[in-house]
């Protein structure tokens, strides 16, 4: 029944996720939604977006990540990720490219990070 299903289907187009791995705007149709905002979507592992905007016309996404424990995930997008910051300059050190369009993201227990990207 679309009722139930419509809401997950749009999520698994903004995110998908497995423990220790995070992939923004995998399926999301770029013609269709240009720009647009998701807030409280919940990932396997732990893990909540509770924030996530892009902006295919500026080429941006900032996202929001929580976690319930300390881990550390690595951060995929659709279009390879030129630039991938932590908003908060005591964060910065929490963000490293691990291979090109793949950033290892360190996130504390309980504390929100916020990230600039650009692709």
């Amino acid at each position: 029944d679309a009722t139930f299903s419509l809401p997950s289907l749009l999520m698994e187009m903004l995110v998908q996720s497995e423990p220790g791995e995070l992939e923004l705007l995998p399926a999301l149709p770029r013609e269709m939604f240009q720009r647009g905002t998701i807030r409280g979507c919940l990932a396997r592992g732990g893990l909540t977006v509770e924030e996530l905007h892009w902006n295919h016309i500026l080429g941006r996404v900032n996202v929001t990540l929580r976690s319930e424990q300390a881990q550390e995930i690595t951060l995929r997008f659709g279009p390879k990720l030129r630039f991938v910051n932590a908003v908060d300059p005591a964060d910065r050190e929490s963000v490293t490219q691990s291979k090109p369009g793949l950033w290892t993201i360190k996130l504390p227990a309980g504390k929100s990070i916020r990230l600039a990207c650009r692709y």
